[in-house]
């Protein structure tokens, strides 16, 4: 590597050696979910939301209560825990 840019700088040819590079650490293959299992609702969940589906209500009273229940309940039963979507901690 050479200093050209300014007149008072001696052109040195520094030699820096090569950096060892070490192979990669052993790796192992980790099977990854599908994405129907990372989006799979649990049985209770599932119960739930069929009761409101199966009611005698109109269409949009339906879909509100089932948004209004998914909206309420969301941080409980709709969080996912799965190594999978730990790993960037």
């Amino acid at each position: 590597m050479a200093l050209c840019a300014c007149s008072t700088t001696d052109n040195a040819n520094i030699s820096v050696p090569i950096p060892t590079i070490t192979p990669p650490m052993q790796l192992q293959q980790q099977l990854v979910e599908s994405e129907q299992q990372i989006f799979q609702l649990d049985d209770d969940l599932k119960q739930q939301l069929n009761a409101y589906v199966q009611s005698s209500k109109s269409v949009d009273e339906i879909t509100y209560s089932v948004l209004s229940f998914l909206l309420t309940n969301g941080d409980d039963s709709l969080s996912y825990q799965s190594t999978s979507t730990q790993t960037a901690s």
